[in-house]
């Protein structure tokens, strides 16, 4: 059985390798690092994000916006042919890129238990633009990893 139909490409890219401080420093595949996962009650995605690196966030949204740009030069140009999507770090990344690309509308955006973790300057992108970008995020209510509340203020954020 096919799960992908023919005219659709997938691409999985793997995070680089770098040291994670919430792991004591060891060097795992992560597309940013995380300093705590220490949540009090009621905070907010702006506090949130002190939490990450955002020089490590930006180098891997332009590690995933350089392979959409490839396909988009396949496209003939067609950014709306293009879907970003992730799990995870790899949600908040593709969240990040959505938000930060420049060159079009993609076609949408696809999260799995993430949240946006990147501080994106809303002064700088167009905000009409993106909203025209579907985006569908799932998150599970138990996830013992990013609260549910983070990700509900992510999808009200968007």
């Amino acid at each position: 059985m096919d799960i992908v139909p023919e005219t659709c490409k997938v691409i999985l890219p793997t995070a680089p390798q770098r040291p994670v401080t919430l792991n004591n420093g060891h060097v795992m595949t992560s597309w940013y690092d995380i300093k705590t996962v220490d949540r009090p009650k009621n905070l907010t995605l702006e506090d949130n994000r002190t939490n990450y690196s955002q020089e490590e966030i930006l180098e891997s949204v332009q590690i995933v916006t350089k392979y959409i740009d490839e396909e988009v030069d396949k496209l003939g140009g067609d950014s709306a042919k293009v879907f970003v999507g992730g799990f995870s770090q790899g949600c908040a990344v593709a969240l990040a890129t959505m938000m930060h690309y420049n060159k079009g509308v993609l076609g949408g955006c696809v999260g799995l238990s993430g949240m946006m973790c990147a501080d994106i300057d809303m002064a700088s992108i167009d905000v009409a633009q993106k909203k025209t970008t579907p985006v569908f995020l799932y998150h599970g209510k138990a996830d013992p990893m990013i609260p549910c509340d983070l990700a509900e203020k992510t999808y009200e954020q968007l």
